[in-house]
C-alpha cells in the first residue's frame, strides 16, 4: 500500500476519489510539493513566461496572474513534476501557478485534466459543481482541444464549498465545474495530471504497427471504390494474436517512457468568437411599459394573496422582459451564425409588437424566467454550449404568441429547438408537434399567411396556437384550456432544471387524468375556503409535474411557475399548491427588492436540524405562513396534520436577530409576524 497524502493510500484514493468526487486534505499540499513556493519564485516564473512564452500567461494587471504550464520555465517545478510522474505512474504531470494581489478570480470553468490545488499562501474559497451539467459535446470538444471552446462554464445550483488555506490540498476531478475566489493576496500551485486518451496514446502505436503490414501501406485499388470486403480484410488483421500482442507491448512501453520523461504542456490555444451583424431592439412599441410609474407595493401587505400581491406580477414581468431583450441581443451578436441571428432579430421584433398584457403574461412563464437565468449565468461565465440551442429555445417558447398575434414577417426563417427527438413542444399553447423527419436539435420554422412550414411539415397556424390539434399534434393534459397543464418531457428541463434527469417524468393516459383530477379537486377546495388563494394559484402557476418518491422540490426560483405537486392526497395537494404559489410569489418579491444585506449567510433556528441561508429561511417562512392560513380557514383538518406555527415563530425570531434584514425585509417580516 503506497501512502499518498496524510495517511491516505494511493490505492484508496484511486478507488474512492479519482474522477469521482473532490478530496480536501488539511495540510496535504506539502506531501505532494515538499517545499513551499515563495512569492519571489512565483514572480520570477511570471517574468520569464511574459518574456519567453506570453501565451501561457493570463492576467488582470494588479489583481491576478495565472501561468499555464509553469514547469516549462521552472527547473524546480519540472524536476518535481518528473518525480511525481514516477511516483503516481502518470504519464504527464505539470504545474500551473496562480498569484493574486487583490480579491478576484479567473472565473468558473471546467477542465479536461485532474487537478490538485496546493495552496502556498493566503486562502481561497472553492466551489465545485456537478459534472453532470457539462454536455457530452462540450467534453469531447474540450478533450480534442477545439480552440473555439475555452472551458468557461457556470456554477451549478448544487455545489460543494471548500475553504482552502495555506498548506491545504484540494483535488478537483476532471469535468467538474469549479470556481476559486481569493479574498486578497494569495499564491497557489495546481498539480495537473494531464488527460491521456487512446487517441493520443494508442493511435500512434497502431499507426506504427500497421505501417509495417503490406495490406496497409500498399496503394489502395483505385479507381475501384472501397467495399465491405476490403474493410474486413484490413480490420481483420487486428484480430491476429501476434499483432495484438505487439501492439500491447508497444503501448505499455510508450506509457513507461512517458512516465520516465517529463514533457511540459503546450501553450493553450485561444479562439475568438465569430461576430455577425448585430441584432437591434426597437423599444418604441414597449416604451410605455417602462415610462409609467411603477405602483408602490407595501411589503407588509404582500404576505397573503390579495390586491397588493396581484401588482407584483407585472412588475417582475417588466424586469424579466428588459433582461431578456438585452440577453438575446448580445447573445445573437456573438453566435457566429447569420441564420440564427436573423431568427433572433425576427423573434425580438415580434415580441416587442405583442399586446402588452400578452407580453407580460408570457414573461412570467417558467420557460422564460429560466431562459433569462440560464442566459445570464452563461454570459457571466463566458460559456456557450455546442450546438448552441439557447437562442433556438427562445423561439420555441414564444412561437404560439408570435403566430396568434400575427407579429412575424411572412416567410422569415426561424430556428426553433426541439424538446425531444422528433418533437417540438409549445408549452404556452399546450401542444407537442411530431416531426418524424427532424434529425437535428433544431428545426426551421417559416410562418406564412395561412400555414406554417415546421421542419418541412406543413401545418395550419391554429395547430401552433393551440386552437386545433391535427394528426401530428398531441394535446398536453390540462385542467382547463389555457390553464394549469402537465409539464411535457422537455430537453430544456432535462438540461437546466437543478434536478436534471431526476425531474419527474410526465404522466400519461389514466395517470395524467387521475393526477389532474386530484389537483382540480384540491383547487376547488381552496376556492371554497379561500378564494383569493385559488386566484393566486392560477395567476402564478402554469406547469405541474407529479412528485416522485420521495417528493422533490415544490418550486425552483428560476423556473417561475412550474411546480412539483404530489397529486395523490387531496388535502396534501391543496397545501402544496398554496406553498408552491407562495414560494413563486416570494421569488418575485426577492427579484424586485433586496430583503437582506447578507442573503447567503447561514443561520439556524432552534427547530431546524441544519443551518439555512437567510434567503432560503425567509422563503420557507413565507410559504409556511400561507400554508398556515389555508389550514386555519379549512374546518376539517386532521389532528395528525402538522401545525407550522411553532416553526414560523422560531424562524421569524431567528430572522429578526440574525437575518440582517433591509428596510424592505423588515417590512415583509412585520407582515409575516402579523399573521401569527
Amino acid at each position: 500500500m503506497t501512502e499518498f497524502v496524510r495517511g491516505l493510500t494511493y490505492e484508496r484514493f484511486l478507488a474512492e476519489y479519482w474522477r469521482r468526487k473532490p478530496l480536501f486534505v488539511k495540510g496535504g499540499a506539502h506531501d505532494l510539493l515538499e517545499r513551499t513556493l515563495s512569492y519571489e519564485e512565483a514572480d520570477a516564473i511570471v517574468a520569464r513566461v511574459r518574456e519567453q512564452a506570453p501565451d501561457r500567461l493570463a492576467c488582470d494587471p494588479g489583481r491576478i496572474e495565472f501561468v499555464k504550464g509553469a514547469d516549462a520555465v521552472s527547473p524546480r517545478l519540472a524536476r518535481r513534476a518528473r518525480e511525481l510522474q514516477r511516483k503516481l505512474g502518470w504519464p504527464r504531470v505539470t504545474f500551473d501557478v496562480s498569484r493574486t494581489h487583490a480579491p478576484g478570480s479567473i472565473g468558473c470553468h471546467f477542465d479536461y485534466d485532474d487537478n490538485f490545488t496546493l495552496q502556498q499562501d493566503g486562502s481561497k474559497i472553492w466551489r465545485i459543481g456537478s459534472p453532470a451539467a457539462v454536455p457530452e459535446t462540450d467534453r469531447r470538444r474540450r478533450v480534442l482541444e477545439d480552440p473555439t471552446i475555452s472551458g468557461q462554464f457556470y456554477l451549478t445550483d448544487e455545489y460543494e464549498e471548500f475553504v482552502v488555506e495555506a498548506g491545504d490540498l484540494l483535488y478537483i476531478p476532471l469535468f467538474h465545474p469549479h470556481w476559486g475566489t481569493s479574498g486578497g493576496r494569495s499564491l497557489s500551485l495546481t498539480m495537473t495530471c494531464n488527460l491521456v486518451t487512446p487517441l493520443t496514446e494508442l493511435w500512434p502505436v497502431l499507426h506504427e504497427e500497421l505501417s509495417g503490414l503490406r495490406q496497409w501501406w500498399h496503394p489502395s485499388p483505385l479507381p475501384a471504390a472501397p467495399d465491405e470486403q476490403a474493410l474486413d480484410e484490413l480490420l481483420g488483421l487486428l484480430a491476429d494474436p501476434a499483432i495484438r500482442r505487439r501492439v500491447l507491448e508497444r503501448w505499455q512501453e510508450t506509457r513507461r517512457t512517458a512516465i520516465a520523461r517529463h514533457r511540459p504542456e503546450r501553450a493553450p490555444a485561444r479562439g475568438e468568437p465569430v461576430r455577425v451583424a448585430p441584432v437591434t431592439v426597437d423599444v418604441t412599441p414597449i416604451k410605455p411599459l417602462f415610462t409609467r410609474a411603477a405602483p408602490a407595493v407595501d411589503l407588509a401587505e404582500a404576505v397573503l394573496p390579495g390586491e397588493t400581491t396581484a401588482r407584483l406580477g407585472d412588475l417582475v414581468a417588466r424586469r424579466c422582459l428588459k433582461r431578456l431583450l438585452v440577453l438575446a441581443r448580445d447573445r445573437a451578436g456573438t453566435c457566429g451564425d447569420a441564420r440564427l441571428a436573423g431568427s433572433v432579430q425576427a423573434v425580438v421584433d415580434g415580441l416587442t409588437r405583442l399586446p402588452h398584457p400578452v407580453l407580460l403574461a408570457w414573461c412570467r412563464g417558467p420557460e422564460v424566467t429560466s431562459w433569462v437565468r440560464q442566459a445570464e449565468r452563461e454570459r457571466e461565465a463566458g460559456y456557450r454550449r455546442a450546438p448552441d440551442t439557447l437562442l433556438a429555445h427562445l423561439t420555441s417558447f414564444c412561437l404560439p404568441e408570435l403566430v396568434r398575434y400575427e407579429v412575424l414577417e411572412p416567410g422569415v426563417p426561424l430556428v426553433a429547438a426541439l424538446s425531444a427527438p422528433a418533437e417540438l413542444a409549445l408549452p404556452s399553447a399546450g401542444r407537442v408537434i411530431e416531426l418524424p423527419d427532424a434529425a437535428d436539435e433544431t428545426v426551421t420554422v417559416e410562418v406564412h399567411t395561412l400555414h406554417a412550414e415546421v421542419g418541412g411539415v406543413r401545418l395550419p397556424l391554429t395547430d401552433l396556437t393551440g386552437d386545433t390539434a391535427g394528426p401530428r399534434v398531441t394535446v398536453l393534459p390540462a385542467l382547463t384550456a389555457g390553464g394549469l397543464c402537465v409539464l411535457p418531457a422537455h430537453s430544456w428541463y432535462t438540461a437546466f432544471h437543478p434536478a436534471g434527469r431526476r425531474f419527474p417524468h410526465p404522466p400519461s393516459g389514466a395517470h395524467a387524468e387521475e393526477f389532474l383530477e386530484t389537483v382540480g379537486q384540491a383547487l376547488s377546495l381552496i376556492e371554497k375556503v379561500w378564494p383569493p388563494a385559488a386566484d393566486d394559484i392560477r395567476a402564478w402557476l402554469s406547469r405541474l409535474a407529479p412528485a416522485p418518491a420521495p417528493p422533490g422540490p415544490e418550486t425552483v426560483p428560476a423556473f417561475r411557475g412550474a411546480a412539483v405537486i404530489a397529486g395523490t392526497d387531496l388535502l396534501e395537494t391543496a397545501r402544496q399548491l398554496c406553498r408552491a404559489a407562495a414560494r413563486t410569489r416570494y421569488d418575485a418579491i426577492s427579484d424586485l427588492y433586496p430583503l437582506s444585506e447578507e442573503p447567503g449567510a447561514v443561520v439556524r433556528p432552534s427547530s431546524a436540524e441544519t443551518g439555512l441561508p437567510v434567503a432560503t429561511l425567509l422563503r420557507d417562512t413565507y410559504a409556511m405562513v400561507n400554508e398556515g392560513e389555508f389550514l386555519r380557514r379549512h374546518d376539517d383538518v386532521p389532528d395528525s396534520a402538522p401545525d407550522p406555527s411553532g416553526r414560523v415563530r422560531d424562524s421569524l425570531d431567528t430572522l429578526r436577530r440574525e437575518g440582517r434584514l433591509t428596510a424592505q425585509g423588515r417590512a415583509l417580516w412585520a407582515g409575516l409576524s402579523a399573521q401569527i
